[in-house]
C-alpha cells in the first residue's frame, strides 16, 4: 500500500512539473514573438543577405552544440544576452555579418523562459538558407 501511494505521488509531482515546464515554454514562445522574432524569426521570403540577424535556428544549433542539456543552454543563451561579448560569442561569423545584436532590455527571468522555448522547440530553417549555406560552405 505505501508503495502505491509513493508511486501515486511521484507520479503526480512528475505531472505538476511537466505542467510548468511547458507553461514556461508557452511563455516564452510568447516572448520571443515580443521580442525577438522580428530578427531572429523565419522572415518569409527575405534572402539571408537582408536579414537583420542570424536565424534562430543557426543560434539554436550553435549552442546545442556547445550546451546539450537544457540547464545550461538557457544559462549560457541568458548570459550572452546579458552581456553581448564579442569575445564569448559562439557565432563570431554573424557577428562579423550582421553586427553585435543591439542592447535587448529584458529581464533575466523573461530571457531565460525565451531560452527554454528555443532549446524545446524545432526551429525551422529559413527557406532561403539552403541555398546561403551551399553558397558560403560548398556543396560538403
Amino acid at each position: 500500500m505505501k508503495i502505491v501511494t509513493i508511486l501515486s505521488a511521484l507520479l503526480f509531482s512528475h505531472t505538476i512539473f511537466a505542467e510548468q515546464h511547458q507553461n514556461v515554454i508557452d511563455e516564452g514562445q510568447a516572448l520571443f514573438m515580443q521580442y525577438c522574432a522580428s530578427c531572429h524569426g523565419e522572415l518569409a521570403g527575405i534572402p539571408m543577405n537582408k536579414r537583420p540577424a542570424p536565424p534562430i535556428f543557426m543560434v539554436k544549433r550553435h549552442y546545442t552544440g556547445t550546451y546539450p542539456d537544457e540547464m545550461t543552454f538557457v544559462d549560457a543563451m541568458a548570459d550572452w544576452v546579458e552581456t553581448r561579448d564579442v569575445s564569448t560569442s559562439l557565432m563570431p561569423g554573424a557577428i562579423r555579418r550582421y553586427n553585435l545584436m543591439p542592447e535587448i532590455v529584458v529581464e533575466r527571468s523573461k530571457v531565460e523562459k525565451i531560452a527554454a522555448y528555443i532549446f524545446n522547440t524545432r526551429m525551422n530553417l529559413p527557406a532561403s538558407f539552403e541555398h546561403h549555406y551551399k553558397r558560403q560552405h560548398g556543396l560538403n
